[in-house]
């Protein structure tokens, strides 16, 4: 082998390694919460990896989106928005859960469709629309802990349904408050309170805040 087909062929390696990965993880849906005390499950345009059909009361699973065991969630028809998979009706009422009293390191999203059974084929788009829910403190402080993405399963709405489901692309956490942001707008708060003390120090007639 002459030293420019090594070349060429070690090259071609490299390239086929570096889209390697990328292929593999198909995000399905993207988890926005940058909205205080709210989360909003946004469809992509990703396709299904499987063909697969179910129960949408199970609905699916994202895999480890909480980093330990929390509190329990159970919210039947509190999702407002159009969030359906591609290929069956939206009902306007999809769910959220975490199974086993909280115990469930998974996120379950259910009840999306009209239909009762609900189907995923493989190429063809996955999910469709968006669904927003109002959370307690409580819950949304437990959402925004835990990795970036996972897989998605279907239909599970906990681990113990994972040996019966299919896994059919993966989850994105896309939006969550920057830390830093709420400690730069902290402390910009704390120094401006430092340099209104200073300016009116000795005087009885500082302004306080008003409503």
């Amino acid at each position: 082998m002459t030293n420019s087909i090594r070349f060429y062929t070690i090259t071609a390696i490299i390239a086929a390694l570096a889209y390697a990965p990328a292929s593999q993880a198909v995000i399905l849906l993207n988890v926005d919460l940058s909205v205080v005390n709210h989360a909003t499950v946004i469809a992509t345009a990703g396709a299904s990896e499987a063909t697969v059909s179910g129960n949408d009361t199970l609905g699916a699973y994202l895999e480890g989106f909480f980093s330990s065991p929390g509190t329990s969630i159970s919210f039947f028809t509190s999702g407002d928005g159009d969030f359906t998979n591609t290929l069956n009706p939206a009902d306007g009422n999809t769910g959220m859960f975490r199974g086993n009293d909280g115990l469930d390191l998974g996120l379950n999203v259910f009840g999306w469709s009209t239909d009762g059974t609900v189907d995923f084929s493989a190429g063809t788009q996955a999910f469709t629309g968006s669904v927003t829910w109002r959370l307690s403190s409580a819950i949304y402080n437990e959402l925004l802990v835990g990795p970036p993405s996972g897989n998605l399963y279907f239909p599970a709405d906990s681990s113990d349904d994972l040996p019966g489901a299919t896994l059919i692309g993966q989850w994105s956490r896309v939006a969550v408050p920057e830390p830093s942001n709420w400690v730069a707008i902290i402390g910009s708060v704390t120094l401006l309170g430092l340099v209104g003390y200073r300016r009116f120090r000795g005087s009885k007639s500082v302004v306080g805040p008003t409503e």
